[in-house]
């Protein structure tokens, strides 16, 4: 009798469990829509390991090296989780600056100083000195969301991404779950102190490299699994094409390593229930109440590909053991990759692929 009511109970329990996973209220509006045929296992994408062999550079404590920008002198800058700005030179690490967010894409700027983008408190300017200045915060009346990637050109113009404006990076399984276009593309004139608008209603504006002529930038749709070329010339500014469509993975950061070379980061791989969940409304909310992102995690294999400005593959280099994962930059200087990651502990550095 008491086995019985035991489970009686749990299975009361379980339905009440099952019930809630199916109808409580969500934050999310989900948009669906139907991804191509994962590639993956189809040259050029297939698995090669050479990603498993990284050295790792000690954040003595810090966590998530998102982006990695390598100074003239080899030296590393990054932006961790607890908001600092690091910079590794001659082996010792130390603290430039506390942005009080969360500094991702870092780059420096024409005149020594240092663009930061803040997934927190904006587009920042910030010197070695350890000054940071917040340069914008909105764009059209929006304020930023996602603060994400940057980049400049040659003027000294800004250009760099807000991933979503409708969620911030506390709330990336919303904003990843509901999947609306809600990014942008933006660039900030240090002359004039303005914002302005040059691409939107983009599935989560990830990276963004500019071009080795500055005509042109490439940025990744992260939630659509592609890279976008993006028209800075003053006859096409804004005008947007799709370079490399139906990735493996979900596309991050993208750097320039020259000569019209760009390293895509791929955080990790598509899968079979990912790309069900991209057409369904209802796994989408599933996942959304489900705690933590058990449902929304991404596998530990990270994917390295470098591309062309016209989007062919040139190289693809991945490990499926997980070892340096989630991957989210790779820059190429002087025949060495430079990883980063949301959630390691310490920033990566593999062997550069001889250029074919």
């Amino acid at each position: 009798m008491r086995f019985r009511t035991a489970m009686a109970a749990l299975v009361g329990v379980l339905a009440a469990g099952v019930a809630w996973l199916l109808a409580a209220p969500v934050d999310i509006d989900p948009e669906t829509w139907t991804p191509g045929p994962n590639p993956w296992g189809t040259p050029p994408w297939v698995s090669n390991g050479e990603l498993s062999r990284v050295t790792r550079l000690s954040l003595e404590g810090a966590v998530g090296p998102e982006d990695i920008e390598v100074l003239p002198d080899g030296s590393l800058m990054t932006g961790v989780e607890d908001g600092r700005v690091l910079l590794l030179r001659r082996g010792k690490l130390r603290t430039i600056a506390d942005t009080g967010g969360r500094p991702l894409g870092i780059t420096r700027g024409v005149d020594g100083a240092f663009w930061v983008a803040d997934g927190e408190r904006g587009l920042l300017r910030m010197t070695l000195g350890g000054q940071v200045e917040v340069a914008a915060t909105e764009a059209d009346g929006i304020p930023f969301g996602f603060t994400d990637d940057v980049d400049v050109t040659a003027d000294g113009r800004v250009w760099f991404t807000d991933a979503d404006h409708a969620w911030g990076p506390t709330r990336l399984k919303e904003a990843v779950l509901e999947g609306r276009p809600n990014g942008r593309l933006l660039v900030y004139d240090p002359a004039t102190s303005e914002v302005s608008t040059v691409a939107d209603g983009l599935h989560f504006a990830n990276g963004v490299a500019v071009g080795p002529d500055g005509g042109y930038l490439l940025l990744t749709e992260t939630l659509r699994h592609r890279v976008l070329k993006v028209w800075l010339r003053p006859d096409r500014l804004g005008q947007v094409e799709v370079v490399l469509d139906n990735l493996p993975g979900y596309p991050d950061n993208i750097t320039h390593a020259g000569r019209g070379v760009f390293w895509v980061a791929l955080f990790g791989p598509r899968t079979a229930f990912h790309d069900a969940a991209a057409s369904s409304v209802l796994l989408r909310k599933v996942a959304a109440r489900a705690p933590g992102m058990v449902l929304a995690r991404i596998p530990r294999h990270p994917i390295a590909v470098a591309i062309n400005h016209l989007g062919r593959v040139l190289h693809v280099l991945d490990d499926p053991d997980g070892g340096y994962a989630p991957l989210t930059s790779v820059t190429e200087r002087e025949g060495k990759l430079y990883l980063g990651s949301l959630g390691e502990p310490d920033m990566g550095v593999a062997t550069a692929p001889i250029r074919r």
